[in-house]
């Protein structure tokens, strides 16, 4: 179903402000109700901002959280992060997940994350 939609925004609706709009309708349709998403453009320098609320946390990334949010209740059945953790993310892709860690584990806790691939 959510390739059938993709290949029809990729079709009829050009990239920019709009299709991202219909994205994050979309998004907000299908996700949990501890979580939701928002667009925003800096208002320095005109780059759009994605925002996303996950359980009172707000992230504000140069990139849509849209599947990626999932993946934190997905981590969080292995090990409930608490503040003043100190966490090490092998593996950490682009971070996002390392960036919900260092959120969880606060000011007091640590969040040592690296990638070994080049690519990420």
């Amino acid at each position: 179903m959510k390739k059938k939609i993709k290949k029809f925004l990729s079709r009829f609706v050009p990239k920019g402000a709009l299709k991202e709009r219909i994205k994050q309708f979309y998004y907000n349709l299908l996700s949990k109700t501890d979580t939701s998403f928002g667009i925003s453009t800096h208002p320095d320098n005109g780059i759009t901002l994605y925002e996303t609320k996950y359980r009172g946390l707000t992230f504000t990334t140069l990139d849509p959280l849209y599947t990626i949010s999932e993946d934190f209740d997905f981590y969080q059945n292995f090990y409930k992060v608490h503040s003043g953790d100190v966490i090490m993310d092998a593996g950490a892709n682009s971070g996002y997940i390392s960036l919900l860690f260092s959120k969880l584990a606060g000011t007091k806790g640590k969040v040592y994350a690296f990638e070994p691939a080049a690519e990420h």
